[in-house]
């Protein structure tokens, strides 16, 4: 084993940090999740949009507003 750089004394390495423990999550569709999103998909596409493409854009701002609220934590994993 190498002897630590003194220029990096007292920091944490990545195998040391904890992660936050999440809930956990079941993915699972609730109950007459298939029935609101045909009748979403005929509304919207009575309209002239694509679900798929709206849904595309959620998913999208979703993990934007993510990023966004932790970039913080972004920046430090990508300088370390």
């Amino acid at each position: 084993m190498s002897k630590p750089n003194k220029d990096h004394k007292g920091e944490i390495s990545k195998a040391e940090v904890k992660k936050p423990e999440r809930p956990s999550v079941r993915n699972q569709r609730p109950i007459g999740f298939n029935d609101m999103e045909s009748m979403a998909k005929d509304l919207l596409n009575s309209s002239g949009i694509n679900y798929f493409e709206w849904l595309d854009k959620l998913h999208k701002q979703v993990v934007l507003d993510e990023v966004t609220k932790n970039k913080d934590v972004i920046v430090d994993l990508l300088n370390s």
